[in-house]
């Protein structure tokens, strides 16, 4: 049996308000996933979108248009030409059937009921369509499947941290995680949650389609280890090197003095990496620095002498350490 799809706009509300102060001439273009827009002081939009299969014999698809004018003046507005085109070739489907006033006077508390009926052969049921009506000189297109992702527009997420809130810009419908976000305070905070409480965390491939906020905690630039038996604390490596290039090693973490940087805490390589600032501390030789081949200058705190005494660990032989500096 020969299926068919049916598209109809049902006798639901179609609310037709405007005022007469509109400009013509403009296509409008609404999605079913965006289907709403304001041009003029006019909004256009599409809802109560459902598809229900009757038979093997026919797809039904349904909506509702409403226009909405802010202005109270009643106006005469003529709709003509509704057609459905199939984009893959560019075929149209005139409407087959359906009561449709081709004039209705408009007033801002009017309603209007009407309906189309497009049928088209089933095995154009999964390529894409497109709904045209011309009205006093503007079109509206109405495309019956989602935005494609290179015409929608950017959204905004909202990153709290803290007490801050940072704004960062993504293409909707783009994937989220953390590595996108290049500022270092959002960069590497590696968990996000959906609440304020840190109890719900989003995945990160979550997907972003609209304006939300996030919630994570900060995560530092250095690791330590922090011995209760002890009075200091030693760093143990690092999380992440900064967009700035460059790392301060702290006199003190969490009220207490830095004493050293542990073995191997600098290993691997410090891709990025080109200047780092060390104050008064022991730095412990096994396999430190010596693979960070960008690292360009080392800013010590003390004299050369003080360098001799304190410094274990090898740097590359393109480093340059500069002595008396510190930030």
């Amino acid at each position: 049996m020969k299926k068919i799809i049916s598209l109809i706009i049902l006798p639901i509300s179609c609310s037709l308000l405007f005022g007469c102060n509109k400009s013509s001439s403009n296509a409008i273009e609404l999605y079913s996933d965006s289907p709403k827009t304001t041009i003029n002081d006019i909004t256009y939009y599409f809802d109560n979108l459902t598809e229900t299969n009757f038979s093997l014999a026919e797809y039904r698809v349904s909506f509702r248009l409403n226009l909405i004018s802010t202005s109270p003046e009643g106006i005469d507005f003529t709709l003509d030409n509704p057609y459905l085109i199939r984009e893959s070739n560019r075929a149209k489907y005139e409407y087959a059937q359906g009561n449709f006033p081709k004039t209705a006077h408009l007033e801002c508390d009017l309603n209007k009921n009407y309906t189309f009926s497009f049928t088209i052969p089933s095995s154009y049921k999964n390529t894409r369509y497109t709904f045209n009506i011309d009205g006093n000189g503007r079109k509206i297109v109405y495309h019956l499947y989602q935005m494609p992702d290179d015409v929608r527009p950017d959204v905004t997420i909202n990153l709290h941290i803290g007490s801050s809130i940072y704004k960062v810009s993504k293409k909707y419908g783009e994937k989220f995680s953390h590595e996108w976000i290049s500022p270092d305070y959002c960069y590497y905070c590696t968990e996000w949650y959906y609440d304020s409480k840190l109890t719900s965390k989003v995945s990160a491939n979550y997907v972003v389609n609209g304006e939300t906020d996030f919630y994570g905690s900060k995560i530092s630039i250095l690791k330590y280890q922090m011995p209760e038996a002890t009075s200091s604390c030693f760093v143990s490596g690092y999380n992440y090197i900064p967009t700035t290039r460059e790392i301060v090693i702290p006199r003190s973490f969490e009220n207490k003095p830095v004493h050293s940087i542990l073995a191997g805490a600098f290993n691997g390589g410090c891709v990025g990496l080109y200047n780092i600032y060390i104050p008064k501390i022991k730095i412990s030789k096994s396999y430190n620095f010596i693979n960070c081949r960008e690292l360009v200058n080392v800013y010590f705190e003390g004299t050369a002498e003080e360098w001799n005494t304190m410094n274990e660990a090898d740097f590359p032989s393109t480093t340059k350490i500069i002595f008396n500096t510190y930030k």
